[in-house]
């Protein structure tokens, strides 16, 4: 029983953390569709502007937990943040992390007593809203890279009739669906706030992080730059992007044996001793009180990571 409750607090912990990041998350992407507010600064006075921004971020971010931040946290997770359209502070996401991991590690170590669940449970919290945050990244790619050959046809198309490059980013901007119209409509926002063609569409390309739109990005820079025509390049861009998101869709079918497979071998030794926690609760009691029966644990909790390593470096291919 004891094993139970324990697997029971880190389901709860996990689904405590979720809550908690989805309705922080929520709320702020409902304030950011009423208010589209981007500025760019000017080249000159880049570094006292950036620098202005950063003292202004630290002094309304949470105070106390913002003074433990390194620099490199900072630029790392405000990437993260864009690349998911996370609409949140690194601060107020740093928050969220201590949270979700402090809370439930208190409440644990006032039930149980021991020191061993809440530490687990602090993990388990502080590094939940980071995998939910990467889920999102993949989940939000894979929309980016599906919507992308239909917005180069629509840009292409564009052209044709006649129209110049920044009204076909204006008609993928209306005509498109989120999240591709999105990022388009905020690329034109900063051109119509003083950057230039190639700071827009640089900025799109390291805010999404996806290797077909920096292919279609560099395309299209250096054709501005050379000239030529512009429709046809995108048009081979948008059949060259469509054949590879319909080939990783058949490698997805594919290797989907192999990710199930990989997911429930991970899954199976905390399965069979939740199980036997509830019924036969001896035998796992021996595990943990006997030396031994640790080290026997440790081994196979290293050969089950490396296991699931293997299985993902196996069934993950690129295209």
């Amino acid at each position: 029983m004891f094993y139970s409750v324990l697997g029971l607090c880190f389901i709860t912990v996990f689904v405590f953390s979720m809550t908690v990041f989805h309705f922080l998350t929520r709320k702020k992407q409902n304030i950011a569709r009423r208010i589209k507010k981007y500025v760019r600064r000017d080249q000159d006075g880049e570094a006292n502007g950036q620098q202005v921004k950063a003292d202004r971020e630290r002094r309304r971010g949470p105070v106390i937990l913002g003074r433990f931040l390194s620099e490199a946290y900072r630029s790392s997770m405000k990437e993260e943040l864009a690349m998911a359209n996370v609409l949140l502070r690194v601060e107020e996401f740093f928050f969220i992390q201590a949270v979700c991991a402090l809370l439930p590690a208190l409440l644990l170590s006032l039930i149980t007593g021991n020191i061993i669940i809440p530490v687990l449970s602090a993990l388990l919290g502080f590094y939940s809203p980071i995998i939910i945050l990467h889920k999102r990244q993949k989940d939000r790619l894979r929309q980016l890279d599906e919507q992308l050959p239909n917005a180069l046809s629509l840009m292409s198309n564009s052209l044709k009739a006649g129209y110049g490059f920044t009204q076909a980013m204006e008609t993928v901007m209306r005509d498109a669906t989120p999240p591709i119209s999105d990022e388009f409509r905020r690329a034109i926002q900063e051109m119509s706030l003083g950057a230039t063609v190639e700071e827009a569409l640089r900025g799109m390309s390291e805010r999404i992080g996806s290797k077909d739109i920096e292919l279609m990005i560099t395309a299209i820079l250096i054709q501005l730059q050379v000239g030529g025509n512009l429709a046809e390049l995108l048009d081979g861009i948008a059949a060259t992007i469509q054949e590879r998101v319909r080939i990783r869709g058949q490698i997805r079918i594919v290797t989907a044996q192999g990710r199930l497979t990989g997911v429930i071998v991970g899954l199976l030794p905390f399965a069979l001793a939740f199980i036997m926690s509830i019924f036969k609760p001896d035998y796992l009691k021996v595990l943990i009180i006997n030396p031994v029966g640790r080290m026997m644990l440790l081994v196979g909790l290293l050969a089950q990571l490396v296991g699931v390593f293997l299985v993902r470096k196996i069934v993950n291919m690129e295209v």
